[in-house]
């Protein structure tokens, strides 16, 4: 086996947290990554019940929309998991809020990239398998955020 099927079957075995409002996009999201070969999936709508699921499933990586179905929205997911210093997953933000402000505002929250809608499946899947790839360490990914392919906006990002 080469290091190149070590590492597949490794992204394999990656626990990944769909959040996501929307049916449609979750169906989309749980098809493009189980296309990519990411089999274990746990996919809810609610803010809430993935910070509850999170702390208990512990996701090596958090895929969460903005607007979710109730008062907890993805920032304050993303923040109040970036908080638990037993939480050493990825968490990636996927949102049709495009402007630089709402960008920043998801970078200063925590997420380690910031995806806009819409979004090229393929893009997805190459983000959450080159994040999936990378060692778990305590020091942080730069944050990044992409739109329509194009890297718009790059920085380090600090933990809080």
């Amino acid at each position: 086996m080469t290091h190149e099927n070590d590492l597949t079957a490794s992204v394999k075995k990656k626990k990944v947290l769909i959040v996501e409002r929307e049916t449609e996009i979750r169906d989309l999201l749980r098809i493009t990554l189980e296309c990519g070969g990411i089999e274990n999936l746990i996919i809810l709508s609610r803010g809430q019940a993935a910070m509850r699921t999170a702390l208990r499933e512990r996701p090596d990586l958090i895929l969460t929309g903005v607007d979710l179905s109730d008062e907890m929205d993805g920032f304050d997911l993303t923040r109040e998991i970036k908080l638990r210093k037993d939480f050493r997953g990825i968490v990636l933000i996927l949102s049709a809020n495009t402007q630089k402000r709402d960008i920043e505002n998801g970078l200063a929250a925590g997420a380690d990239a910031y995806l806009t809608k819409p979004f090229s499946p393929n893009e997805l899947l190459e983000t959450v398998l080159s994040m999936l790839k990378r060692p778990h360490t305590n020091a942080m990914f730069p944050a990044i955020s992409m739109h329509r392919g194009e890297t718009i906006h790059e920085q380090p990002n600090i933990s809080v």
